[in-house]
């Protein structure tokens, strides 16, 4: 599926209804703005606009309200949304049967960070904030990045709710997270590293905020072998998913165990930020605290024709360094 297509029609042709939740949450949203203003960040989901676009723009809104003047949004790279090419090297990455050699080659392909030459938004023309040249992990990758679309609702609304608003644009540096760790050794210096950079941005006037969706299961996502003796309504799976995404963001926060949550996040979630969340970690600090502010699987049995369950989180969630 072509996913920066989907998204692009889709705002098109929601855009009324997200000029009615600009208006709704026009003054954004009391505690997600203060923990903007409190230097904090905000997680928000890139599911289908009818599970995803209310919570983006509570997040959007909550942003211009912090009166912040920047933004810096960290993405997630969809293995499926790369070229068969990007694909297979990713997959070998990952994979301990492959030749060390070739390993190595592919993780200096994907370590870091990665930044488009320009970046689109379905309503108007989006300021980019410039990289630092002397950015090292952080990098330009157009061409690894061309079907990439989890930030595509968000930069769309952040240019659509200045508009409604009456506000300038907030100027935006997207950055998708590639590899964060090295596989082979199992050091994460390379989140440090890149989280390091990011951090080179944060003025006290900068915001940051992350996307993701926390939770990929069902017919279309998970093996016959995984789903077996699990809940099979979505009620049922988000009272089981719940506790299982709060120990990966616990992982990150406090105990600072960055393998244990991308092994929680790769093979037991799927979630798609198992890459950005040491990231996110190494940002926030020795010590943080997080809230699940919503937490819903969304259905997408329809989406892909198939036998449900079949499902995806979207979810909405803050973290506060300490």
């Amino acid at each position: 599926m072509d996913w920066r297509r989907y998204c692009r029609d889709a705002l098109l042709k929601e855009k009324e209804r997200i000029l009615s939740w600009i208006d709704e949450y026009e003054t954004g949203d009391e505690a997600i703005t203060a923990v903007l203003r409190d230097g904090g960040l905000v997680s928000f989901p890139h599911t289908t606009i009818d599970y995803s676009g209310e919570m983006t723009t509570k997040v959007v809104t909550s942003l211009y309200s912090a009166g912040v003047e920047r933004v810096v949004a960290l993405g997630v790279i969809h293995v499926g949304a790369l070229s068969e090419r990007y694909q297979a090297r990713f997959t070998e990455l990952l994979d301990p049967h492959t030749d060390i050699t070739v390993r190595r080659g592919h993780l200096d392909a994907f370590a870091g960070a990665f930044i488009r030459s320009d970046d689109k938004a379905a309503f108007g023309d989006i300021e980019l904030i410039p990289p630092i040249k002397t950015w090292n992990r952080i990098r330009t990758g157009d061409d690894l990045l061309a079907g990439e679309f989890c930030l595509d609702y968000f930069l769309s609304i952040l240019r659509l709710a200045a508009d409604r608003l009456g506000r300038a644009p907030l100027p935006v540096l997207p950055i998708y997270i590639g590899a964060s760790f090295d596989p082979m050794t199992g050091s994460f210096s390379i989140s440090s590293e890149t989280a390091a950079e990011i951090d080179q941005l944060r003025d006290g006037r900068t915001a940051i905020v992350v996307t993701g969706d926390l939770v990929h299961y069902g017919t279309n996502y998970s093996e016959p072998r995984e789903m077996e003796g699990k809940p099979t309504t979505i009620a049922e799976l988000e009272r089981y998913f719940l506790p299982l995404v709060r120990d990966s963001f616990h992982a990150i926060t406090k105990s600072k165990d960055y393998l244990a949550a991308f092994e929680l996040a790769n093979a037991v979630l799927h979630n798609d930020q198992r890459f950005l969340l040491s990231v996110v970690g190494e940002i926030l600090g020795e010590d943080a605290d997080f809230e699940i502010m919503e937490f819903h699987l969304s259905d997408y049995a329809p989406i892909w024709k198939v036998d449900p369950p079949c499902v995806v989180a979207s979810s909405l969630v803050t973290f506060t360094p300490r």
